[in-house]
């Protein structure tokens, strides 16, 4: 996946060297999640999650605070995770 839609804005995802950390997504004009290449593997996919959720927070106004969104990064990474059959499910229930 290089974009996911969050609201109306397609958010580019891309891979960044030398940054200060893992994860940073960035408001217009130009949408963007970068994720670290020094993020290790069993880490990314919460990272992901965590700058999606920024994402989120900036396009319907909700103004998260870094602790909320750390909370909701760590329990949709544990939903996912210990339900493997969620997102085919999801997928199925929306008619994808």
């Amino acid at each position: 996946m290089t974009y996911v839609r969050v609201g109306g804005i397609d958010i580019k995802i891309e891979a960044a060297d030398d940054m200060e950390d893992l994860g940073e997504y960035v408001s217009g004009p130009e949408y963007l999640i970068r994720l670290s290449t020094e993020c290790p593997d069993p880490v990314r996919s919460m990272v992901l999650i965590h700058e999606i959720i920024h994402a989120v927070s900036d396009q319907y106004g909700l103004e998260f605070s870094e602790k909320t969104v750390r909370v909701l990064e760590t329990a949709m990474t544990q939903i996912i995770r210990d339900n493997p059959s969620l997102l085919g499910t999801l997928q199925a229930v929306l008619g994808d």
